[in-house]
């Protein structure tokens, strides 16, 4: 448990946050998947950066989908 604490508070940063925090605004919004997708590799600085925030994006997809009953 303290490993993934360590971990995540040493890959989020905050322009990961600042990122999802974005991508969060254009989930609500209804933008299509594939423009979030985009916008991630646009805007993302480096690979690590790029797979943290699909990593949170889809956790943020799914837990918006599960919030409004969504298939």
């Amino acid at each position: 448990m303290l490993e993934d604490k360590v971990f995540l508070e040493k890959e989020i940063t905050p322009s990961v946050a600042k990122l999802v925090s974005e991508i969060k605004i254009m989930i609500a919004g209804r933008v299509p998947i594939p423009k979030i997708y985009a916008y991630i590799l646009r805007n993302a600085k480096d690979h690590r950066e790029m797979y943290m925030v699909l990593f949170l994006f889809g956790m943020a997809y799914q837990g918006y989908k599960e919030d409004l009953n969504l298939k």
